[in-house]
């Protein structure tokens, strides 16, 4: 078993045996890694993405806060008047606040998709 194991300055040296390619790139390799590996574009790439889902995440907010205003409930049992109990109060808001978001969600994917085509 012993025999078997390779010490890291083993390894070292069998590493530094290997042939390099000591020719440099050609335009098109280095227009190929450009292509693979744009930092520019990655970074550009989840920009994008982080502002998308923040701003996913601001508009489920601003929803929320306004179904969590108390000028809403009174407004709510007027409207509905079997919302006079508290936990169905809770009940509808809560179904007004996904469907309110769902909505919103779903248009601004809609807009951003008709947009880019």
């Amino acid at each position: 078993m012993e025999g078997t194991k390779a010490t890291t300055s083993d390894t070292t040296l069998l590493l530094k045996d290997l042939p390099t390619d000591t020719i440099p790139p050609t335009t098109e390799e280095k227009e190929i890694l450009t292509w693979l590996y744009n930092p520019t574009e990655k970074a550009q790439s989840s920009t994008k993405t982080l502002v998308l889902e923040f701003r996913g995440a601001l508009v489920l907010a601003v929803v929320f806060v306004l179904f969590s205003i108390p000028v809403l409930d009174p407004f709510l049992q007027s409207l509905l008047p079997f919302t006079q109990h508290p936990w169905i109060l809770l009940l509808i808001k809560a179904i007004f606040f996904a469907l309110t978001a769902w909505i919103l969600m779903n248009s601004s994917l809609l807009f951003r998709s008709s947009s880019a085509a």
